[in-house]
């Protein structure tokens, strides 16, 4: 025999598909196992494995095809059948002179098996690819979905004689079921102006049980502006087999808070402790709780010495359409108040219900003595 004729033959051994197999005629999905005594991977077993008794998944990665079975009764099979390294999916076809896939050469076909009873870490033998149909890409998963896969294989464990044969078929299970969109709790919110505002609203998750990553969009967006008044959010979630589900939630926008904030022209002053008391009104366009603090007294007496107290905590009104009258008092650490005339310096009011605002009033008062 020529030495090039040898060399074809060889490389026609270690590549791809050496013959074209007839379609099988076996349907569903299952799992065949026929271990021959000392088989290492099956340890003798004939058993097969159904959804009725045993849960299967499947993916592939493009050259590799993954079928994952676990059934309670044995434990959990690993099978990986491995198109020839370098040359794509896997297509119908028997495979010679295979090798533990993740260590077969360029251009031979590979093959990985684990069991309950572990795996090895040398394989030898064939299999045959039947059918093989691949779905696309998922999402978040980075595989392709494995629409049909069917194949028959003959495995021995490193050097062993006695082999591990069966049939594994995988139909994936039509899925019509849509994806679930968690809930979202309507949403009362204040404007900035009277173009609405920016919501940056919780954002549903989508699951599914078939899909591990279904797509999900929300209308109006996230982080959208939404005008003052109601608007309903629809979100849609799609999974790959192109279930849809919706969920709608609502944003409710009330106009920017409206206020009048006022310092009162005339405040008292105590002859005694020299506390010096300051009031005002504060009206709302809608119900509020208010604050009034941080604001300074700041007098000049005898036309030489300025005093300055500030408010020490703050006052909370309950603010509405109705002004409501607020009062707060200082008192200087360097000396006391004095009728006279002084001057309220950045006095503040604010509020924290929808959205915190804060806003400042300073006046010049006079002070009058207050009577016993």
């Amino acid at each position: 025999m020529k030495a090039g004729m040898l060399v074809a033959m060889v490389a026609l051994a270690l590549v791809a598909v050496i013959s074209p197999a007839a379609a099988s005629s076996a349907t569903g999905t299952f799992l065949q196992l026929d271990s021959q005594s000392g088989d290492p991977l099956g340890g003798g077993l004939q058993q097969t494995f159904t959804p009725s008794d045993a849960t299967f998944r499947a993916w592939s990665n493009g050259e590799d095809t993954f079928v994952n079975v676990y059934a309670p009764t044995s434990g959990v099979w690993d099978i990986e059948i491995s198109a020839p390294r370098g040359s794509g999916q896997l297509v119908p076809g028997t495979y010679t002179n295979i090798a533990r896939s993740p260590f077969r050469a360029w251009g031979q076909p590979g093959m990985d098996v684990t069991s309950p009873a572990g795996g090895c870490n040398t394989v030898s033998g064939t299999f045959t690819v039947n059918e093989a149909v691949y779905g696309p890409y998922i999402p978040g998963f980075g595989y392709l979905r494995v629409i049909s896969f069917d194949a028959t294989f003959e495995v021995h464990c490193s050097d062993v004689v006695p082999a591990l044969t069966g049939h594994v078929r995988y139909e994936d299970p039509p899925d019509t079921t849509p994806p679930t969109i968690s809930p979202v709790d309507d949403i009362t919110t204040e404007a900035e102006d009277a173009t609405g505002t920016n919501v940056y609203y919780n954002m549903p998750f989508a699951s599914d049980a078939v899909d591990p990553s279904p797509q999900l969009a929300c209308d109006p967006p996230y982080a959208a502006r939404f005008p003052i008044g109601e608007t309903e959010v629809t979100c849609t979630a799609r999974d790959y087999s192109g279930n849809v589900s919706q969920s709608t939630f609502k944003v409710t926008v009330i106009p920017p808070l409206d206020y009048t904030f006022t310092i009162d022209s005339l405040g008292t002053v105590d002859p005694n402790s020299g506390v010096a008391t300051v009031s005002g009104t504060i009206k709302c366009s809608r119900p509020a709780y208010m604050f009034v603090s941080y604001g300074d007294v700041v007098q000049v007496v005898a036309k030489r010495a300025t005093l300055t107290g500030n408010f020490p905590g703050y006052v909370q009104v309950d603010c509405s359409r109705t002004a409501t009258r607020w009062t707060q008092t200082a008192l200087p650490p360097n000396g006391k108040f004095a009728a006279g005339k002084a001057h309220v310096d950045v006095l503040f009011a604010g509020a924290c219900d929808l959205r915190c605002f804060y806003f400042s009033q300073s006046k010049d008062i006079t002070l009058r003595a207050k009577s016993a």
